[in-house]
């Protein structure tokens, strides 16, 4: 990547699409420390668009989200993670099917047998206190792909709450 031609004549505005795509984990810190340095020393307003979350947290104070050419959020990170709803769901296979699953912090949403569905908010609740073992309620399986937000999204994925927002829209 060659950015010299691009900064020779010094620019108050830069578009980086994707900048780190495709670089090991050190040439990436390199690159975000580089658009940094850009931004405070030189006063350079950089336009970034990316997918890498890790990018969005390094370097954007304010995210926008366009989606079928409309704004659909401008805000900060946290802000647009505040519009998904934080209710989560654990799937969870018990061994004896005819156990009671009462847990005050978690709400039974479907039972089949020994699957039974939970909602929770982890802020109130982590999946491993659900999935407490004991001798009653000891579940014969369970996996982190069995944990998902009640829309059936990644819970803090970006693109996750990009596609919330853009499907929100109404159609062309």
């Amino acid at each position: 990547m060659t950015w010299q031609p691009t900064l020779l004549h010094g620019p108050r505005l830069l578009f980086l699409d994707e900048p780190t795509i495709g670089l090991d984990a050190v040439s990436k810190l390199a690159v975000r420390d580089f658009i940094k340095m850009l931004n405070r020393d030189d006063g350079v307003t950089v336009i970034l668009t990316t997918h890498d979350m890790d990018d969005i947290e390094a370097l954007c104070q304010r995210v926008l989200v366009i989606g079928r050419g409309k704004i659909v959020s401008d805000g900060s990170l946290a802000a647009l993670r505040a519009t998904v709803s934080h209710e989560r769901r654990l799937i969870v296979d018990l061994v004896n099917a005819q156990e009671v699953v009462e847990e005050p912090a978690a709400r039974l949403v479907e039972r089949h047998g020994r699957r039974v569905e939970l909602a929770f908010d982890p802020r109130e609740v982590s999946p491993a206190q659900l999935i407490r073992v004991s001798p009653q309620n000891m579940p014969s399986r369970t996996s982190s792909s069995s944990i998902r937000p009640s829309n059936g999204l990644l819970p803090t994925s970006t693109p996750s709450m990009v596609n919330s927002r853009y499907e929100a829209l109404p159609p062309l």
